[in-house]
């Protein structure tokens, strides 16, 4: 049997969204029997935990490790105060940072993740010396830096060890002090010439990496069909909106949504009493002013801040599920993992990208496999009649039906399962030779 180990910053139990990639790639791979699975995570902090997942790291051996002392001190003592539930805790905040006092905070936060970080990957190998157990394989994610590092000191120290960096996220992020992005310059380079095969969730996130040689594969992220809620269908006596996850100010935007909304109230295409628009996750207020300003605050129900599994359920009790990313010219290929749990529901979902950029794989993706409609800021002047009328003929589908009928393409949304995204992995693990340095 071979081995394989997993490096990643986030896994089950770890109520995020950016655990359940590794999560379900060690459930599938082990599943096989091919494989003997050991998963390298960092310490459980202070996310809310999804136990109801731990079923999926059954055969898993898991390992978890902790930072510097000092660091772990930190976390416990200020960041446990607030909830990080995408793991970017810059990225989270829905105001604007100004003034010299959020600039000094903002870089304090940027340099105790990196320590952080720097402390996990030492902590990490000294375990794995210690341990002296010889992988054939190692799969890193990043989302933060200490996987790549903690993969790239095994193999140095284990050359016949073959070395898969993935990427679930891109390195490099829009409105980043400048001495960041640097570092992240430096970082991607240094993983990209080491690893012996690159993968990462899009053809955007490959095009930021500093690849020169023909070793990167997409590996898009998925959804699992065990997660289907297993309760009876809900009968709902209202058209229901779902938004699930946080709202970023100038990224995640549902403004041209809410607007369409309110468009077909005023010329009574829809009635608002047969609607309501639900919102569960960080950021209700930016969401909520945003309905406010098309004056819906009527219709906007906050469900507070979930588990992912009653997230799960809140979607499938769902008619219809609003989904927000963008695409700049600074970030591209942007594929949330809300998406992916959308597409398990087989519900319509309802997109809107902000930036300036057009044709975003989301939408690709939305359109091409028939999950609903995906309206673009950089195409706004064919895209929101576009979105009006899906809005407008759902509604009319649902008042005279009691319900909206699937139209997903089975065919398409089958890549998207993590039984074959699995595979897909596996298949590259046992490529030939020559896929290798």
């Amino acid at each position: 049997m071979k081995r394989l180990l997993i490096v990643t910053d986030f896994y089950s139990p770890e109520n995020c969204i950016a655990a359940v990639r590794p999560t379900k790639i060690s459930k599938y791979i082990n599943q096989t029997g091919m494989y003997e699975v050991t998963v390298i995570s960092k310490k459980l902090h202070e996310n809310i935990k999804d136990y109801e997942s731990e079923k999926d790291t059954t055969g898993v051996n898991v390992v978890r490790i902790g930072s510097w002392g000092f660091t772990e001190y930190i976390r416990r003592s200020v960041f446990s105060k607030k909830k990080n539930n995408n793991n970017k805790s810059i990225e989270n905040d829905s105001k604007p940072q100004k003034g010299s006092n959020s600039k000094i905070k903002e870089y304090l936060v940027i340099f105790f993740e990196v320590l952080e970080n720097f402390g996990l990957a030492y902590h990490a190998n000294r375990y794995l010396k210690k341990k002296n157990v010889n992988y054939d394989y190692i799969f890193s994610t990043y989302g933060q830096f200490s996987p790549h590092l903690i993969a790239k000191r095994y193999k140095k120290d284990n050359p016949k060890a073959k070395w898969i960096a993935d990427f679930r996220d891109s390195v490099m992020q829009e409105g980043m002090p400048e001495f960041f992005n640097s570092f992240c310059k430096i970082y991607s380079k240094m993983i990209v010439s080491s690893a012996d095969i690159i993968t990462a969730v899009s053809n955007g996130v490959i095009d930021t990496l500093p690849i020169t040689k023909s070793n990167s594969f997409v590996i898009s992220n998925g959804f699992d069909e065990e997660d289907l809620p297993s309760t009876t269908k809900a009968i709902n006596t209202k058209l229901t909106f779902t938004y699930t996850g946080s709202v970023y100010k100038g990224k995640r935007d549902l403004s041209y949504f809410f607007k369409a909304i309110s468009e077909l109230s005023k010329s009574r295409k829809l009635n608002l009493n047969n609607i309501i628009i639900k919102y569960a996750g960080d950021g209700f207020n930016y969401f909520y002013d945003q309905a406010l300003q098309f004056g819906l605050d009527g219709v906007i129900n906050d469900c507070g801040y979930m588990s992912r599994s009653e997230s799960l359920r809140l979607q499938f009790a769902s008619d219809i599920l609003l989904l927000a990313s963008w695409n700049t010219n600074g970030a591209t290929g942007i594929l949330t993992g809300k998406f992916y749990e959308y597409l398990l529901m087989r519900k319509p979902i309802i997109c809107c990208i902000s930036g300036e950029l057009p044709e975003s794989t989301l939408k690709t993706y939305i359109h091409g496999g028939s999950f609903g409609v995906c309206f673009e800021e950089a195409s706004k002047d064919d895209d929101y009649e576009m979105l009006m009328n899906y809005i407008n003929e759902i509604y009319n589908e649902f008042i005279n039906n009691g319900e909206i009928k699937e139209s997903y393409n089975e065919d398409y949304v089958k890549q998207f399962d993590y039984k074959y995204i699995a595979r897909k992995l596996l298949s590259i693990f046992e490529s030939s030779d020559n896929n290798w340095k």
